[in-house]
This record gives C-alpha cells, structure tokens and sequence, in this order.
C-alpha cells in the first residue's frame, strides 16, 4: 500500500524524523485513514505484523493502528467505533489474528508494542462480548510450558501477553472516567486471568525458577489495573489470601516490581478495606511502615506506602462522617504510633533545590500527617507538638521547616479548644520566621502554616492581628510577606483571605476588626499586583490571582464602615480595565496575550464582588452602570472568546443587573449582541453557561421591560439546546432559564410555551442510564432544572386555560420523581413547590384526582423531613388542600 509516492512504511518511518518529514508523515496518515479506515487498519497491522520492517517502523504501526481505533487520531470516538464496528466480519478477524501472531514477536519491543493494538480492540469489543475467549487465549499462553508452533520465544510471547492484559485492564478500568460502567469479566475469563497473573509473579513453566523482574513486574501491573473488577474472586477467601500473599510477597521484591505491589496495595484498601483486618495484623502495617523507610527503598517505594495510609485515613475519615456512632477499631488508630514517629522522620526529607510544586517524600508525608489528624484526633497532638519543640529553633533547616509544616498540618481534626491554646502561643514565633528567616523554604512554610492557623483556629490570631497583619503584608523596606518570593506571597494572600472569611459578619456590622486596617489592606494588595516575582512568569500570573483573589474575599466580608473604600476600588479597577484595553493592543506573543487576559478576568472578577457589595447597601446607581457597561463593552471588544475574559465579563454584567434592576434597561440592547453571540457559542460550553445565567439575572431584573427583547433570546435558548454540539452540562440550566423568561414576560409567553413544552415534556423521559453516562447525579440535575422551569411558567404564564393541557403529563412526571428513591433533596423542595403553585393556580377540586393519588401523598410525607423550608412546604400543603376534601396527605396503609 502506499501514500501519495511513498510506501505506508516510508511513512511510517518518517513519523520519527525530527524535521518537516515528520509532519507531513503526520498529515499523510490522517488522509489516508478518513479517505479509506477499513484498507488503513488492515495495512497497518499488515505492517507491524511484518518481520522484515524495522523496529521503529512497526512500533509506530501499533501506536497509529491504536490511535486509528480509538479515536485518538482526530475523527473522536463515537465515530471510530463506528467505523471499527462497520467492518467486514473476515477483515475484523483476519486483523486480529495479524495482532495476536505479533505477540510472538522474537523481537520483545515489537512484542510489547503490539499489545497496545490488540489492548485497543478489545477495549471496543469485550464489553459488547464480540471477542470471547480472547482473556482466556491470552491467559493459557501465559501459563503454557511450551511454545505455541508460531512463535520462537515463549519468554517474548509472555511478556507480551501480560502487558496485554496490563493494557486490556487498564481500558476497561478507564471506562469509569468517559461515565460508563466498569466491564465484568465472565468468572471463567477472570479466573484464568488471575492464574496467568499468578504465574507471570512467580515461577517460569520451562525451568520452574522464578520469572525474571521485568516479567514479575509486568505480571503485577496487569493485576493493579484488573482490581476494580475482580471483586467476586477477591471475596472468596482462598482466592484473596492468595493474592494477598502475591502481592505482600512482591514488596521484597526487586525496586520496579516492589514499587508496582505497593501500588496493588493501595488500589487494593481502596477497594477493599473490609476485608482487610487479618491481613493489616498479619503484615501490612509492618510492611508499608518499613515501605516508607527511604534509606531502604526509592523514593517511588516510600511514596507508594505513604499513600497507603493517606488512602486508609480518607476512608476511616468518611466512615466517621457517615457512621452511626458505634465506636470502631479504626487501622490509623492502630498504626498512630509508628507511623506518627515515620512520618514526622519523612518531612525532613528534602533538598534545596526542591520546587515548591514537586510532589516528593516530605510532601507527601505532610498530607498524610493532615489526614491521620483528621481521623486519629487528639492522641496526635502531643507528639507532634513535642517534634515542634525540639526542632523549631535547628540549625539545620531541613528540621525547622519540619517542625513548623507538621505544626500546621494536624490543625483540622484535633480538639479546637487546646490547638487554640497553642497556636495563640506559637503565632508569635511564626511571625518572627515569616519576616526573619533567611531561608525561602522556612517563610513558605510558615506563611502556609499561619494560614491553616487562620482557616482553623482563627481564634488564636484576634491576640496579634496587627502584628500578622503587618507581618503578612511587608513593607517598601521588608522584602517579604506579600513583597517576598512567589510563592511566599502567595501563601500570604491565602491567609488574609482566610482572616476575611473568619471576621465576615452577616447581616454586614457598621464596624469590625479589620476596618482600621481595610484601607492600608486594600492598597498593599493593589501595589503587590503590580509586581513582577520573578523569571518564571507563570508563578507571578498564580500569585496575582491569588492577590487579586484576596481583594475580593476581602470586599465580600467587608463592614458598612469600609464601603467609601470600596467606592474607590471600583473606580480604580474600572480605570485598570481601561488602560488594560490599551496595553492589549500593543502586545504580540501569545503567552503575553495569555498573561494579559488572566489579569482582565482577575480584574472583572473584583469588580463582580465590589458591584455585588455595593449592592448590598444600596449604591450602585446609573452612573456606575454607565461606567462598568462602557468599560466592559471595550474589553469584550479587545478579548478574545478563547480565554476567560468574556466568562468573567458577563459575570459584572449579571451582577449589574441585578444591582440596577429596571434601570438595566438603557444598557440591555448595547449588551444584546454579546450575548447572543454567547448563546450561539457551542463550542464554548462555559461560556454559554455563563450566558444562560445571565438570561436569568437580566430578566429578573427587568420583567416586564424583557417584552420587546425576549423572542430571540428564547430562539436562541431552543437552538442551543437541541445542538449536538452544544456540552449536556450546559442543557439543564437553559431548561431552568425558559422559568426565567416567562415570570419576567408573563402571559406574553404563550407564543413560545407549546415548543418549551414539548421540549421540557421530552427531557422529562430521560431514562436512567449509566451505559451512556447518564448517571443518578445527571438525572437529579436534569429534573430540578425541569421542576423549576414548571414553577417558572406557572407563575409566570398564571393562566389555566394556557397551562391545562400540559398537567396530565406534569403530573405523570411529579409521580416519577415522587417514586424516585435517588432524588436529592433539592429535586423534593421543587416537586413540593410547583405542586403547591398548580393548586393555588387552579380552582379548589380541579386537581383533586392527582393530589389523591397515594404518591403525592408520599411526596409530602418525606418531605416533611426532608426540606427544611417550612415555609414553602405550608403553603404548598395550604393550597394543596383545597382540592382534597377528605384531607391531604392521605393516610396510607401499611
């Protein structure tokens, strides 16, 4: 076969050129597999079936053939499916056989590579059954003593029949990620897999010796990605202490097989913790403990076995939170002593060079001490402060930076009233290192550190605010807090966001804590976005989002007194967005323009928060309006729809609107064509999420004033959400927004309502299923969307002549949702709701045969305790009982 003058494996071999050869190889193979996928598929595991092709040739082959048949290649996978599915029964099984006969490869790269092609139709195939006995094929080829009569090596074919079933697992497993269902094996299948695993970990059927560690490794991996659906082999005891032994035996292995079992381990308490007191005695707190030993293990090893406990501590932390109360024999408990001592022994571990993202021993061994905080509680508290006081004053930092990190990392958990005790204590000592000490890695730490004293004992600063405050913000001549390093600022600003949120009142004080300092606050924050940290610019982008994150939270929690503050932030962030409209027309690389449109969205989203403060005491007024529309219409303009700035512009807009109600009108017909262009955006899912929010602020804010504007809004409501492009997130939310429509436009409505209608009749017969990814969660979105566009036309459209035909169908979907015993709490609260508004709606006994029938009564009975809007829930029951003269709800029997 060939391409164009080129043979496919020229082609082929020119994928590997580092010059143009490469991407025009590129663009030749995307040709040809949308001009012809069946000749393509075929040509290409005739090429990597090939003996007589080169090594990187037939590599290549595979890794096409895999990316042709998954989608990968750019056709998407919806439509390679199809493709691979529409092919001829003879081509589909001569290709496999060309795949399968590859496994035998002499040469064990080829071998390996193959696996991936095969791994890749059968991630199209098992679950719908069309490759049977494939599991088991692979599986008896493993274990067999001699060779197959095609192949020369049986090590060769076994190691590549295990990286197959390594690949096939993995893809199945992956599913769960695309929203549909993990694939279970036949028990046959899965029995002779696990066999073949065993083998693949243990002996070698020629020379019955040990397998070599590549093959033990690769045995062990196909196991850590087939643990997700094997659980009726793990349930049977003999199976499970087998493959315990496996996998605990495989810890003392050589390092890569070792690092895999650990991994196993992991997965392995993750999914199956109940079955895991015998052997967490027998040996498993005794081998991730000594796992975590770096002196003896790589670095992969011991992070492996902190996450062993860091997994252990989530799963006994969300037992605690949903338990019953009974007192258990929780395994962090068990393990507290050791691996408190092991873990506080692991935060030393560190180099200078160590980047504050890196993930690495000593930050990992900081998360799990957090999480063993959480679910081990007080018994924690002595000995790590007991660390902290005998190492915060080292000489060598490594130990200092410990002390102070383990400090911080155990205050979510333990009893409040004491870590207060203490942190009042220890606040002093932090401040001094924040603005003191010379090394970087200790002021990033302890900035970090005050700021989980902020989050949770904010108590303990009320005694040194000023201090901290100043402490926390540098000074023209201090070149640290918010002044310092990156990353340092950074945490800084996390912590006066954290002391925002703590001192935050509701409804708003005339006065609190921070309103002598809310002036001088603002304007250090304000000049620290203005600096440049360092060379790498991504980390100054981070810390000016932070900073600018800061301002807000600051605004939202702000006392009446700081509002004239917060009048002059407004106008100094309406003028940065004007000259910002300026500087973008000058600027030409991509990552500048990229820099450039965070620090606009950063800026509308201060402006969001000062707008929606403002309006909380009443002073946005039109010549603010005037200033925000103006200024937003030019940075829409200037941006384009690719970043974020539009997202963050339509949110000032929608809180303008709802801070100018009526007189929003002037600014609706300058702002239309924005968002109608959002609305037709459906590539831009967010975006058009953003813009259907928007709607619903705008027409709250207008009413009646939406009368000449509404239709096209609603033309354009209908054609996203019957796009197939259009992202599902997205289609509740413009169900809801047609509720929005019709209470501002009223009766007007009923040009729109028989469509609307039709299409909220339609999504209310969307079935459960999770084989498409249409899941429980999905379902209660889509229907509190649904019930809350009915309440939206009832009330709005307030006509029964209108809205008569509809109820036999509302009601059979309030019947749905009554029965449903997934429905969340939400989804009860608007069934409630709108049942309550059709019978103030209709004449007392109309809808007497619905509201007698036993579901509505079950309705109301479990939402009586379960909506916690009483309100609501009586006057909805009011109204109801109207329509029933024998009483409502109605007593059932058992």
């Amino acid at each position: 076969m060939t391409t164009g003058q080129l043979s496919l494996a020229e082609v082929l071999s020119n994928t590997l050129a580092s010059d143009y050869r490469r991407q025009e190889a590129e663009q030749k193979l995307q040709e040809f597999s949308l001009q012809s996928f069946p000749e393509f598929v075929r040509a290409l595991a005739v090429e990597l079936a090939n003996d007589r092709n080169a090594q990187g040739i037939r590599v290549q082959a595979s890794v096409q053939f895999k990316n042709c048949v998954l989608g990968e290649a750019g056709v998407g996978r919806k439509a390679a499916e199809q493709h691979w599915f529409s092919l001829p029964e003879e081509l589909n099984t001569e290709i496999k056989t060309l795949l399968l006969r590859t496994l035998a490869s002499a040469d064990e790269g080829v071998g390996r590579t193959a696996a991936l092609s095969v791994a890749a139709v059968a991630e199209l195939e098992i679950p719908l059954d069309k490759w049977p006995g494939l599991i088991v094929q692979l599986s008896d080829w493993i274990v067999q003593s001699q060779p197959v009569d095609w192949t020369p090596n049986t090590r060769s074919l076994r190691l590549a029949c295990l990286t197959t079933l390594g690949y096939i697992n993995d893809g199945l497993e992956r599913r769960e990620e695309r929203g549909l269902p993990i694939v279970a094996l036949p028990e046959p299948e899965t029995n002779a897999m696990i066999n073949a695993i065993w083998h693949g970990a243990h002996k070698n059927p020629e020379t019955d010796q040990p397998q070599d560690a590549l093959v033990r490794q690769t045995a062990m991996t196909a196991l850590l990605h087939s643990l997700a659906f094997i659980r009726p082999v793990f349930e049977k005891e003999s199976n499970r202490h087998t493959l315990m032994e496996m996998v605990c035996t495989a810890t003392q292995d050589h390092e890569s097989v070792k690092e895999v079992a650990f991994e196993c381990l992991v997965k392995i308490v993750q999914l199956y913790y109940e079955y895991m007191q015998l052997y967490m005695q027998q040996a498993l707190i005794n081998l991730t403990i000594a796992g975590m030993d770096p002196d003896r293990n790589s670095e992969s090893v011991v992070l492996q076995a902190i996450e062993f406990w860091s997994t252990v501590c989530e799963i006994e932390i969300a037992d605690q939170e949903e338990g019953d109360g009974v007192p258990r024999s929780y395994y962090s408990i068990m393990a507290s002593e050791y691996l408190v001592q092991r873990l506080l022994h692991l935060l030393t571990y560190q180099e200078d060079a160590d980047e504050d993202d890196d993930w690495n021993i000593h930050m990992a061994a900081g998360l799990c001490l957090g999480h063993l905080a959480v679910a081990v509680r007080d018994p924690i508290v002595q000995p790590v402060l007991s660390f902290v006081e005998l190492h915060e004053s080292a000489q060598d930092w490594k130990y200092r930076e410990a002390a102070i990190f383990a400090f911080g990392a155990i205050l979510d958990g333990p009893s409040r009233r004491e870590l207060i005790r203490v942190g009042e204590q220890f606040l002093p000592k932090l401040i001094n290192k924040l603005t003191t000490d010379n090394n970087v890695h200790i002021r990033d730490t302890t900035a970090w550190t005050i700021g989980q004293v902020c989050q949770h004992i904010p108590e303990a600063t009320e005694s040194h605010l000023e201090s901290l405050i100043g402490a926390l913000l540098g000074g023209p001549t201090t070149p640290r807090g918010l002044r310092d390093d990156a990353r340092v600022g950074l945490n800084c600003a996390w912590c006066l966001m954290n002391l925002a949120e703590f001192f935050r009142k509701e409804p708003f004080e005339q006065t609190y804590r921070l309103s002598p300092m809310f002036g001088a606050i603002i304007e250090q924050l304000l000049q620290a976005t203005d600096e440049t940290k360092e060379a790498d610019i991504n980390r100054t982008a981070n810390f000016r989002a932070s900073v600018y994150e800061a301002i807000s939270e600051l605004i939202k929690s702000c006392a009446v007194d700081c509002i004239p503050v917060v009048i002059q932030l407004a106008q100094h962030i309406l003028g940065r967005l004007n000259t910002s409209v300026e500087i973008r027309r000058n600027l030409l690389g991509t990552e500048e323009k990229m820099l450039h449109a965070e620090m606009q969205s950063n800026l509308c989203s201060v402006l969001t928060a000062v707008i929606r403060r403002l309006d909380a005491e009443s002073q946005v007024n039109a010549e603010i309006g005037q200033s925000v529309m103006g200024v937003l219409y030019l940075v829409m303009d200037s941006a384009t729809k690719e970043s974020t700035v539009w997202e963050d512009a339509f949110l000032v807009v929608g809180a303008i609107a709802s801070a100018l109600k009526e007189q929003f009108f002037p600014h609706y017909a300058g702002f239309e064509r924005y968002l109608l262009t959002a609305l037709e955006d459906f590539t831009s899912y967010q975006l058009c999420e953003i813009a259907v929010g928007v709607v619903g602020d705008i027409c709250r804010a207008l009413n009646e004033g939406m009368l000449q504007f509404w239709p096209i809004v609603v033309t354009k409501l209908v054609a996203a959400i019957q796009s197939p492009e259009l992202d599902r997130v997205v289609k509740p939310q413009i169900l809801s927004s047609f509720g929005d429509v019709a209470l501002a436009v009223g009766v007007n409505f009923q040009s729109a309502l028989q469509p609307v209608m039709a299409m909220l009749e339609e999504a209310t017969k969307a079935p459960y299923d999770p084989m498409s990814g249409v899941d429980v969660d999905w379902i209660n979105t889509l229907r509190e969307a649904i019930l809350e566009s009915y309440v939206g036309i009832a009330q709005g459209i307030n006509n029964v002549a209108l809205l008569e035909p509809f109820i036999p169908g509302i009601f059979a979907f309030l019947q749905v949702v009554a029965l449903d015993d997934t429905k969340t709490d939400e989804v009860l609260k608007n069934a409630v709701w709108l049942m309550g508004d059709l019978a103030n709606l209709f004449e007392p006994g109309y809808l007497r045969p619905f509201y007698e029938q036993e579901w509505a009564s079950l309705l109301f009975i479990e939402a009586k305790g379960r909506v916690k809007d009483s309100m609501m829930r009586k006057y909805a029951l009011a109204k109801i009982q109207k329509h029933c003269p024998n009483g409502f709800p109605m007593k059932l029997s058992d």
